[in-house]
């Protein structure tokens, strides 16, 4: 039987809602809720399975039986998985947040709100985090990143925790490789109306299900501790917006080229069985022989009666053809997923960071493609640290006015190298060899300046003790 759970303030969240869903979860009924959800496990599991060499289908690859003198044989054979999936999912994470996102301020008197966020991003380790979700994304095709609210427990005064900057923003990211399962909600017109997350604890050597169901007006825990009866407790949502964050991309990265992995692989995996059967040449020999070299012996000499001959029986196969085929499927894998085949890249002399980026163009236009669905996201989160913000951290009016106000855009980065001198000579020309860069300037770019407005004022105090000497 489901267990019913009613809130102590009757008031703030009524047992019949008129909403079905709501019902059912105040009801306890969650297996009945989980159908209305959708979920993804199987598309996941397959990616993540492909992901992970161990889960590569060459390793099912079956062992021969051979007869030897009426006795069954086993005959190995080789299983030999190429992790072309991670050399794929890393080059498009690395060009896409090798460098960090850069926040930019696009509105005026905002100043000390953005100064907030940007403290709530670093804190959390967002940077690091946007590279986790992006290796997840590509792999796995989904992942969430859960936003909570953070009080240093070693302080208990309430008087110190009103104060604005005692509570902070934690970001915990969840996919089904941690142990998640994600559960989703959308309306007629894809917006996000709830999202769940499934998960199991150990407690007391006793695994315990878990359903979280994160809405806008409430984040209901549900647990399963009998393994029979739901447990259901509501707790308000203080911020008023859903506090994940989706990401979801149809099929994983290198899906398009999953067959030709396959091939690749079985392919290097028959190469390696040949090798074993005949890769060493065998001696054949015409005739009696009178000496055989020792195999310790360096310099081996075969004697042979009159008329005997000795000659190396070596397989006559079409090497040739198997290599085409080998760099011809590499050529596809990487071709066709927009991935820098970095082994030949090192043999390419160094050159300005124009003539790289032309190299690097099709994983460029691809890592602009993912730019427009992280910069969405991106600002989701963004609107979420507001809300944390004017509804937790600082419910003053002149920080809610500001919030409102705020206009924050992002620039991705790119991991190649720019072709800043060209760019200086550009300027140069253009203005007619004047100087382009102030100091401050030139200081606040030089990165081994810590600190570029102390360094300016040791400047400027060491240009006034040379003056006066």
């Amino acid at each position: 039987m489901a267990k019913k759970i009613i809130l102590e303030k009757q008031d703030a969240l009524p047992t019949s809602t008129g909403n079905p869903l709501f019902d059912l979860i105040l009801a306890g009924d969650i297996d009945k809720v989980k159908p209305k959800f959708k979920e993804r496990t199987e598309i996941v599991d397959k990616a993540i399975s492909q992901y992970n060499i161990e889960g590569h289908e060459i390793n099912n690859r079956e062992d021969k039986y051979a007869d030897r003198n009426g006795v069954k044989v086993k005959v190995p054979q080789a299983k030999i998985p190429i992790p072309y999936q991670k050399k794929i999912v890393m080059a498009a994470k690395y060009f896409l947040f090798g460098k960090p996102v850069k926040l930019i301020q696009e509105s005026k008197g905002t100043d000390n709100a953005f100064a907030l966020i940007e403290e709530l991003w670093k804190d959390m380790r967002n940077d690091s985090k946007n590279r986790e979700v992006a290796e997840l994304l590509f792999s796995e095709t989904e992942c969430a990143k859960l936003f909570v609210e953070y009080r240093d427990p070693s302080i208990t005064d309430p008087e110190i925790l009103k104060k604005p900057g005692t509570v902070k923003v934690k970001c915990l990211v969840l996919a089904r490789s941690k142990g998640d399962t994600l559960f989703t909600l959308f309306d007629e017109f894809g917006v996000l109306k709830a999202i769940a997350r499934g998960y199991k604890v150990s407690v007391e050597s006793k695994e315990v299900e878990h359903f979280d169901i994160y809405t806008a007006g409430y984040t209901f825990l549900c647990v399963k501790p009998d393994n029979k009866n739901w447990d259901v407790e509501p707790i308000e949502n203080k911020i008023k917006k859903i506090q994940l964050v989706y990401y979801c991309q149809g099929a994983s990265e290198w899906h398009d080229v999953q067959p030709a992995i396959e091939t690749r692989e079985m392919l290097t995996s028959r190469r390696s069985d040949n090798n074993v059967a005949t890769g060493d040449p065998i001696l054949l020999l015409e005739g009696m022989p009178i000496s055989l070299p020792d195999r310790a012996e360096t310099a081996k000499v075969v004697i042979l009666d009159q008329g005997g001959k000795a000659s190396y029986l070596s397989p006559q196969m079409a090497i040739d053809m198997v290599k085409d085929e080998r760099e011809d499927l590499d050529h596809i894998i990487y071709y066709m997923t927009d991935t820098p085949d970095f082994d030949k890249l090192k043999s390419i002399d160094q050159r300005s960071g124009e003539a790289m980026k032309m190299m690097f163009f099709n994983t460029i236009l691809k890592s602009l493609g993912k730019q427009e669905v992280f910069a969405e996201m991106l600002d989701r989160e963004i609107n979420i640290l507001k809300a944390f913000i004017t509804n937790i951290i600082d419910v003053s009016d002149s920080m809610a006015k500001e919030i409102k106000n705020l206009r924050i855009s992002f620039e991705f980065g790119n991991p190649l190298p720019d072709n800043v001198e060209g760019l200086i000579d550009m300027l140069a020309t253009a203005t007619g060899g004047k100087a382009v860069l102030s100091q401050k300037s030139a200081v606040g770019l030089n990165p081994l300046v810590k600190d570029a407005v102390q360094e300016m004022k040791d400047i400027d105090s060491e240009s006034l003790i040379a003056d006066v000497d």
